[in-house]
């Protein structure tokens, strides 16, 4: 358990100290992309790409993400899945929390300060969304790192099929990170990070609930 809670520690202390490495490197990086994503923004040729990515977004949209939470919740309770259903909410709802808490901290402005309100279930709420890190690239990663799991661990589909929809799940999600930028209200940073975070969040609650599992059990022999 130590160990890894250590592992834990470290995980989270190294992402905080990349936040703060990539903030001043990030510059040159948004530069860079955005420079050369100019002509999908100035041309006609892009407006295929664009109507594209209009749609495609939609997968980290605030009302997808609560369709599909309810949805997962009613599979997992009718599976008496009681432990996914609780890591799932936890991960899900403490992804947004962390994504909100993380935004106001840091307030870095939109590209072209451009300026909109964090919304829930599509109603928009009195509070700035600012652009660090991207909602709808952590929101789109969370839904398909969690499908990804729970189709091994709960669903326990044959190899081909994990395959096949971890493949497909893993697309979707780029994709959405993709055209937050494409869309041009997000700076390339900022749907980097969110994907990095995403990640992280899930390891490290993945870590303690293997560790509070590991404290469960071996209360259940001393009983």
């Amino acid at each position: 358990m130590g160990k890894r809670m250590i592992g834990v520690l470290l995980l989270a202390l190294s992402t905080i100290g990349f936040t703060f490495l990539m903030l001043p490197v990030g510059q040159w990086l948004d530069e860079t992309i955005l420079r050369a994503l100019q002509p999908i923004h100035s041309g006609e040729e892009g407006e295929g790409v664009y109507r594209f990515f209009e749609v495609v977004t939609h997968y980290g949209d605030s009302l997808f993400f609560m369709i599909f939470f309810v949805l997962l919740f009613l599979y997992l309770m009718s599976k008496r899945e009681w432990m996914f259903m609780l890591f799932s909410t936890v991960y899900l709802f403490g992804g947004v929390a962390l994504n909100t808490v993380l935004k106001q901290i840091i307030q870095r402005e939109r590209p072209g300060g451009l300026e909109r309100t964090i919304d829930f279930i599509g109603e928009p709420l009195n509070l700035l969304s600012y652009s660090f890190p991207s909602g709808h690239s952590f929101r789109a990663v969370m839904i398909s790192i969690l499908m990804i799991y729970l189709i091994k661990q709960v669903m326990k589909w044959g190899q081909p099929a994990q395959i096949t929809a971890g493949v497909v799940l893993v697309i979707l999600a780029l994709l959405t990170v993709v055209s937050r930028v494409i869309l041009g209200v997000h700076f390339p940073t900022d749907v980097i990070m969110a994907t990095i975070y995403s990640i992280v969040w899930f390891v490290i609650l993945l870590l303690i609930m293997n560790m509070a599992l590991s404290v469960w059990n071996k209360r259940e022999k001393r009983v």
